[in-house]
């Protein structure tokens, strides 16, 4: 049998960890369940992964692919959030609030350095996607935002999935109530000079 390249390898343990969790969902996780599934050693998977949530998370993004839509059709600022919030919806909803809870619960440094480097991407994505045409096209200020307000959306809906027990707003209450109002105040208004 011809010896599998590193790419061949780490999508056959993406592929174990995600049949895994299909099966036996995040707790029944084990390195020795995903090694036996992809036809590894549990030394290899201790090699690449510090703990059971970075390998499922890695995992998880191998698999999904996480990369932000590009090439946004050039509409509007509105459509461009619901855009970049349904593509998130799809991937929060694809891992599934439980698994992402246990990550959360789970998250050692480099889980959490994952995670933070999915969140860059996606603030990124809006930036780059959303953001930049809006004020081109003269729907926000010039003003440059703050840090922070981009990943304002991704929080909320965060939230939504993670923590809320009852009724959820809709993509579209998020984005007309929250989003466009704060991102049209951030580019606009005149920071107040210190007293």
């Amino acid at each position: 049998m011809a010896r599998r390249t590193r790419e061949q390898v780490e999508d056959a343990i993406a592929a174990a960890v995600r049949a895994e969790l299909t099966e036996r969902g995040y707790q029944g996780v084990t390195f020795e369940g995903v090694a036996h599934r992809a036809r590894t050693s549990k030394p290899v998977l201790y090699r690449r992964y510090s703990s059971r949530a970075e390998m499922v998370l890695f995992a998880l993004g191998r698999s999904l692919r996480f990369e932000f839509p590009t090439g946004l059709p050039d509409r509007s600022l509105r459509d461009g959030i619901l855009s970049m919030l349904r593509y998130a919806r799809e991937r929060f909803d694809s891992i599934g609030a439980d698994t992402f809870r246990a990550l959360i619960g789970e998250a050692d440094q480099p889980t959490l350095a994952l995670l933070s480097g999915a969140m860059d991407a996606a603030e990124r994505a809006l930036a780059d996607q959303v953001i930049a045409p809006a004020v081109a096209r003269g729907e926000l200020g010039p003003r440059p935002l703050a840090p922070g307000i981009l990943r304002v959306p991704y929080a909320i809906l965060r939230e939504q999935i993670l923590f809320r027990t009852g009724p959820a707003m809709t993509l579209e209450e998020i984005t007309d109530t929250i989003c466009l109002p704060l991102l049209k105040a951030a580019s606009t208004s005149v920071p107040h000079a210190p007293e």
